[in-house]
């Protein structure tokens, strides 16, 4: 110990002497901590602190690469400097080892380093304290100690082996290449006979993150580009996870650390103590290579090891070997378990079953208890009641079930039950069957702890199945994926719980699990309703909430409602109650976003009147809980909470279930009040669709359906109403179709743009009351089928004043669209009168009923012109008026295209020709 403290204390006094030294410590401080202190002055001028999170995560886009160059030149420049003043020779004489001498050499440069390196990740914690009012630990000091650290540890351990072991900066410099590059080119080789990839050793140093971080500070610098908010990227300040993050950081510092290992346990052997006995070449004088010839030798001198080691070396080297081999084996035997998982995925879903529960099979009461916690487990009892409301007897029945969640046992009330299980497909027969009219009782025991599993996989159109199709078949190693790199996002966490109803209760299943034509398994569309009864215990500092509106009081969470089982969700975290202003609402934000919350939320206060106004007679907001929720992506160390494009599309996305409302991070934190009003649509939606069960397919129509009405009754429907466009090239195939399912492509555009034009058509043409009345009747039959879109439009059509055959088939069933445009307007002056005449032609498929509309000196004129696919309906006007302009469907009331270019909806009248 008294020789560590000697070689410690003569490291210090050595590099606190060294200009070089302070010259490279100071630049490493200033360019590790410029990306925070930016991150702080650019974020203040827009009003919008950034957090300890946020600065520390544009931090570590650059200091892996500085740290990694730092110890690595810090350490070969120590072992030139030892042996530029002699001091090997020293060694050689001493009774201290090789061994023991590289090994203290190297603990002597952690007490520089690991210091040092830490004092970028105090700088961003400073700039987040400033920012928020608060330092947060976690996210300043997590990433130091499981990146920043190791790969200090890494990084110097291969400068001090290599420089040993080469004899030279120029020698270890090429021989680190060698490792580097093509050691971890040979591997892929090897380890891709075997269906393994591992990411190269010098991946960790996040060299794209390099390149994404100059390339957002040049964004960031010039306020007129419309992407100048990209730096700094925003990373949740839900309270840091150290687990999660663990799971993925240190099994990237594994490889590091290995070849580290190994170069440190191979140079005790080059620290030589005795010559070995090598024969010299015997190099003619006129020999043409006697200078190449003459270099080799002297390389085949050095690159002999000691031939008589000390015992004490070998076994250095033989726990250096197997400390590297216990390292590699962490992220190949990490591969390996990942991709049994991956493999009982892709079969479950590739071969498709069990068969859906039969719609005759509906939820009746149900009861969850247990317990959630301690840490990541679950311990529920589930008593689930179904009803067989069918004409004949039913004894099957599948169900979802989170895959990491086992099931203990299973009952039934009356005979028994058969339970197999694949994957997250748990199915049951029941012996005897449920009777028509009859009810059955089954128990369930559950425990484990739900988690999903994030493979790593690269994006692929056809998900799943598409990304981990090419893995399977891969022909060549670089077309495999790192599988070490997966992990398991858990859903009980210190960063977020978010507990879907799969991960609570085996959910019953209705539709097919066979794989749609886009490779993925479709979602749950079909939701029945049942009884729900919660009574749960958990931690008391937890704050805890469910999709039925009940809040965990005193570490238990109890409460009973009506609504569909697949909305059932526990959710909460480390929060912290708000004040809010609209009576019976509990509103909970992360702690750092008190004041956030505070300062967005307050639109509460008229909540229930915007609701009444969206639709009456949905009652009021009790028992409703508003829960701001950091993005999945929060415990992704790749990911951040809000990617470039959340600049593009319009923030304010709320996820209701049930009385469960929940805010994204993103939205939170952005200077800008959220929209109150997506807020009422989307309980609008979540409300009237628990009146009566929807058909499957026709779930999300439904959905929209609700939600843009209850927009265009607030005011906020359709910015050009009923008419939409122009398109991009290419965009026409994915609006010029009936309504999509949710896996289709394009479907986000018409959801987005078509539909919502649709809606406003649809209330422009039978009246928003007389639509809304007519829902309000759908919704409330007494009928225990499923409401269909069939039956709506039956009932529309009864229902409005006006017909509404046509433009039912054509737009919603047929998916026609048209593009009516005027031509051939002319204006004729006659003694005392004008006629103008001219044709609407419609130049899409489907009926165009639209207004023209002439607008006069003393007010407007208007008549209704009607044109199927590619007919031309001519109009004509007389009127004593000086005309100014005809134009078409000015109030935009009319389903159409706009087509591209110039616009061909309007025509003035030419006052010098008149």
């Amino acid at each position: 110990m008294r020789l560590a403290a000697a070689f410690v204390a003569h490291e210090l006094r050595t590099q606190a002497r060294s200009l070089r030294f302070r010259v490279l410590a100071a630049a490493y401080v200033i360019a590790g901590s410029a990306p925070a202190a930016l991150a702080g002055s650019l974020r203040r001028d827009s009003g919008t602190p950034p957090g300890a999170a946020t600065c520390t995560g544009e931090v570590m886009g650059l200091l892996p690469l500085l740290t990694a160059v730092l110890a690595f030149l810090l350490s070969l420049d120590a072992i030139s400097r030892e042996r530029d003043q002699g001091a090997w020779s020293t060694v050689a004489l001493a009774g201290i080892s090789s061994s023991g001498y590289l090994l203290r050499r190297w603990l002597a440069l952690q007490v520089v380093l690991l210091p040092l390196s830490l004092l970028p990740h105090l700088a961003a914690g400073i700039v987040g304290f400033d920012g928020v009012g608060a330092l947060a630990f976690g996210p300043v000091l997590y990433p130091w100690l499981m990146v920043t650290a190791p790969l200090t540890l890494a990084f110097s351990g291969l400068g001090l082996g290599l420089g040993t072991i080469a004899g030279s900066a120029g020698n270890a410099l090429l021989l680190g290449a060698i490792v580097l590059f093509l050691g971890s080119s040979l591997a892929d080789a090897a380890l891709g006979r075997l269906g393994i990839r591992l990411s190269p050793a010098l991946d960790g140093l996040n060299v794209r993150g390099v390149n994404s971080l100059i390339s957002r500070l040049q964004l960031a610098l010039n306020p007129k580009n419309p992407w100048h908010g990209a730096f700094p990227r925003d990373v949740s300040d839900a309270p840091y996870d150290a687990g999660v993050a663990a799971e993925q950081y240190l099994t990237r510092a594994a490889l590091p650390l290995a070849l580290a290992a190994l170069c440190l346990g191979a140079a005790v052997l080059f620290l030589r103590r005795s010559r070995p006995d090598v024969r010299p070449w015997r190099i003619p004088a006129e020999h043409p290579l006697r200078t190449f010839l003459a270099v080799l030798s002297r390389l085949r001198d050095r690159a002999r090891p000691d031939p008589r080691p000390a015992r004490a070396d070998l076994l250095v080297l033989a726990v250096a070997l197997l400390v590297a081999a216990g390292l590699a084996a962490v992220p190949l035997g990490r591969a390996r378990s990942y991709d049994t998982l991956a493999r009982a995925r892709y079969t479950a879903e590739r071969e498709g079953g069990p068969d859906p529960t039969p719609t005759d099979l509906l939820p009746g009461r149900w009861r969850l208890e247990g317990r959630i916690g301690p840490g990541r487990a679950v311990d529920l009892t589930v008593s689930a009641e179904m009803r067989n409301l069918g004409t004949a007897p039913q004894s099957h029945l599948a169900c979802e079930l989170n895959p990491y969640l086992r099931v203990l046992a299973v009952s039934s009330s009356d005979g028994r039950v058969t339970a197999t299980r694949r994957w997250d497909r748990l199915a049951l027969e029941l012996l005897p069957p449920i009777p028509p009219g009859g009810r059955r009782e089954l128990r369930f025991r559950l425990a484990g702890e739900p988690a999903e599993v994030s493979f790593h996989l690269p994006y692929s159109e056809t998900g799943f199945q598409g990304a981990f199709g090419r893995q399977l078949h891969a022909r060549f190693a670089r077309d495999l994926s790192d599988l070490s790199r997966a992990y398991r996002r858990p859903a009980l966490s210190r960063r977020r719980i978010d507990l879907g109803a799969a991960d609570l209760v085996p959910l019953p299943r209705y539709e097919t699990w066979k794989l749609g034509s886009n490779l993925a398994v479709p979602e749950m569309a079909f939701r029945p309703q049942a009884d729900l009864a919660i009574a749960l215990t958990t931690d008391d500092e937890l704050f805890l909430v469910d999709s039925c509106g009940g809040v965990a009081a005193g570490g238990r969470l109890a409460s009973h409602c009506r609504q569909p089982l697949a909305d059932l969700a526990i959710a909460g975290g480390s929060y912290r109650r708000i004040t809010s202003p609209g009576a019976g609402v509990t509103a909970a934000v992360l702690p750092l976003h008190a004041a956030l919350g505070e300062r967005h939320l307050g639109f509460l206060a008229r909540g229930a009147e915007r609701l009444a106004e969206a639709w009456p007679g949905l009652g009021d907001l009790r028992r409703l809980v508003i829960l701001e929720q950091p993005d999945e992506s929060a415990l992704d160390v790749d990911a951040t909470q809000r990617p470039l494009y959340d600049y593009w599309y319009e923030p304010g996305t709320v996820e209701v279930k049930g009385n469960l409302v929940r805010l994204k991070e993103s939205d939170l934190i952005q200077s800008r009040p959220l929209d109150p009003d997506s807020l009422v649509a989307e309980l609008v939606a979540g409300r009237l669709a628990r009146r009566r069960p929807i058909a499957a397919g026709d779930a999300l129509l439904f959905r929209h359906l609700f939600r843009d009405l209850a927009l265009e009754r607030l005011g906020k429907g359709h910015p050009t109403g009923a008419a939409f466009g122009p398109l991009r090239p290419g965009e026409g195939g994915m609006v010029h179709i009936p309504p999509p399912g949710p896996r289709e492509p394009g479907h986000w555009l018409y959801w987005g743009q078509r539909f919502p034009a649709l809606v406003a058509a649809l209330e422009a043409r039978m009246g928003a009351e007389a639509l809304r009345r007519a829902l309000d009747e759908l919704l409330t039959r007494e009928d225990p089928r499923p409401a269909t879109a069939a039956e709506l439009y039956a009932l529309l059509r009864a229902r409005s004043e006006v017909p509404l055959d046509r433009m039912i088939q054509d737009f919603f069933v047929a998916g026609a669209l048209p593009s009516p445009v005027l031509e051939e307007v002319t204006f004729h002056r006659a003694a005392d009168s004008w006629r103008v005449t001219g044709r609407m032609r419609n130049e899409g498929d489907g009926e165009a009923l639209c207004k023209v509309v002439l607008v006069t000196d003393l007010g407007p004129v208007e008549t209704l012109a009607r044109a199927g696919e590619g007919e031309a309906a001519a109009f004509a006007f007389v009127t004593r008026n000086r005309p100014q302009a005809v134009r078409l469907d000015p109030d935009r009331e009319c389903h159409r295209l706009i087509p591209n270019g110039a616009p061909k909806d309007q025509v003035y009248f030419d006052r010098r020709g008149g």
